[in-house]
């Protein structure tokens, strides 16, 4: 068999022998069940509507108005499946062992990429309205799929790309932490002030997108000019052989063998502690502190802020402003949360041994997880009191609703994490089949992040629109009520499960 295929070959039954141990025949088919309903009852008629969509943008092609809307929709698409998901999903630590030359490992990586969900979603978004405008205008199907894998491709490198790039600067975590920080801070601060840039800006932007140029030449070729819609393909073209090189470049220096010293920079002091939980608490502090999913999750809050207030900022929704973050920040907080031994690895052999009550390992994790979450809301309060968005009484109303979702999500976090413990990667750049989430907690993290936002969120908005004065009351009353309900009944409950499943984290971690 040819590298590619056996590359992909083992991909595939790698991946269906995990979800087949994750799940269960059960479980497998309630999985499969409401990923029908789903794709039944939203993709579907999603899909048909950007046919529909496309239709129209394509009948009104020669309007520039049609090419600019379809130009950042694609930009807009590249963007989002570049930056968002690992870049590496081949097993990594066994491909190194095959002498495998570099152009297979760059088909096999890239075929076994398209495999994600997002990549998947996105390029039916873009042939969706892709066969819209050939419906509209059949002179163009024939280009068509051209234009579709340029999108697919650019997707598909610059995760490479940007995956590489970062692994490269996390390297320097301690620098690159602090970096972030300080970067996100300023940047979102001047955000905040400056104001929105002008239409004839925006527009200028978007007409020089490769996307946008790629778009205008199939009009081109509509008119007759085929020579200046060659030319503008050139443009999307160049960039894609740009993109190509570089992914290939990144791809190259993580197929070679990393030559790590385990004794260097290693802290050799014993610690003491008063209390076992706190123990852990730095266990697990130190632990992600060496990770980069901890500089992810101190820059994405802020970077989220920007983008939120730029959506709500001014309008009649503005008052949901803080709630939204918040709720977007817990989000980007469920991987930790909902699997608080990932990071320990093999590891947790010797943290379960440890002569350590469940209750006090789960208190331990408690306290780690709202140390970090507590910074990245002393973060986003800064810079929304520098905006102008929050007074003290609310900024304290805020930290109330912050904590009541991370109760929340950090005590259901402590059954979810006995119950599908999963390692988590150090560099969530790059992947292995060893380190890939369990399929339920994407929709465990979604629902509780729609519970949190419902009803704590819910009582904030609530109580700030109709009585501000009794806003920090009611908040401090149901964060009082919410810390009740984790200690007394949801650790005793997490202690007991995670004392009956201990044998199942040292299996799925080790």
């Amino acid at each position: 068999m040819r590298p590619v295929p056996a590359l992909l070959a083992a991909h595939f039954q790698a991946s269906r022998n995990r979800a087949q141990l994750d799940l269960g025949k059960t479980g497998r088919a309630v999985y499969w069940g409401i990923g029908l309903l789903f794709v039944l009852l939203l993709i579907v008629p999603a899909l048909l509507m950007l046919l529909g969509g496309g239709y129209f943008l394509g009948d009104a092609l020669p309007n520039l108005a049609a090419p600019r809307v379809l130009g950042a929709l694609f930009a807009y698409l590249i963007l989002i499946g570049g930056t968002v998901g690992r870049s590496r999903v081949l097993d990594w630590e066994r491909t190194r062992t095959f002498p495998l030359p570099l152009r297979s490992l760059f088909i096999a990586e890239l075929i076994a990429g398209f495999g994600d969900l997002l990549p998947i979603f996105l390029s039916l978004i873009a042939a969706s309205l892709l066969f819209g405008i050939g419906i509209a205008k059949p002179a163009l199907l024939p280009l068509l799929p051209f234009s579709w894998l340029f999108v697919v491709g650019a997707i598909l490198t610059l995760r490479h790309v940007l995956g590489g790039l970062a692994s490269s600067v996390m390297k320097r975590l301690r620098t690159a932490l602090i970096a972030l920080c300080l970067v996100g801070v300023a940047a979102a601060v001047i955000a905040s002030v400056v104001r929105t840039p002008t239409t004839a800006t925006l527009l200028a932007i978007i007409d020089v997108l490769p996307t946008t140029q790629s778009i205008i030449a199939l009009n081109d070729v509509l008119s007759g000019h085929l020579g200046m819609a060659l030319l503008r393909q050139l443009y999307p073209v160049a960039l894609l052989a740009v993109l190509v090189v570089l992914a290939a470049w990144s791809l190259r220096r993580e197929s070679q063998p990393e030559s790590r010293d385990a004794s260097a920079g290693a802290d050799q002091s014993l610690w003491t502690f008063s209390f076992p939980a706190i123990g852990i608490a730095k266990l697990h502090c130190v632990s992600a502190f060496g990770s980069t999913v901890l500089a992810l999750n101190l820059i994405g809050p802020l970077l989220s802020f920007y983008i939120f207030k730029m959506l709500l900022g001014g309008t009649h929704y503005a008052f949901l402003l803080v709630p939204v973050v918040l709720s977007w920040t817990v989000l980007m907080n469920a991987g930790m949360q909902l699997n608080q031994f990932g990071l320990d690895g093999s590891g947790v052999k010797a943290l379960l041994v440890l002569p350590i009550e469940s209750r006090d390992l789960l208190k331990g994790k408690a306290l780690a997880l709202s140390a970090i979450y507590g910074v990245q809301i002393l973060l986003l309060l800064v810079v929304m009191s520098v905006a102008g968005i929050l007074r003290p009484s609310t900024a304290l109303a805020a930290v109330c609703l912050a904590a009541c979702q991370c109760l929340l999500h950090v005590g259901i976090g402590h059954w979810a994490s006995a119950q599908m413990p999963r390692a988590m990667p150090r560099n969530p750049f790059k992947s292995s089949v060893k380190t890939k989430p369990a399929p339920l907690l994407m929709p465990i993290s979604l629902g509780l992040t729609i519970v949190s936002a419902a009803v704590f969120g819910g009582t904030y908005v609530l109580a700030g629109r109709t009585a501000p004065g009794l806003l920090l009351p009611a908040m401090a009353g149901l964060l009082a009520i919410t810390a009740l309900a984790y200690w007394l009944v949801m650790l005793p409950l997490a202690a007991r499960h995670l004392s009956n499943r201990r044998e199942v984290l040292v299996q799925f971690l080790s």
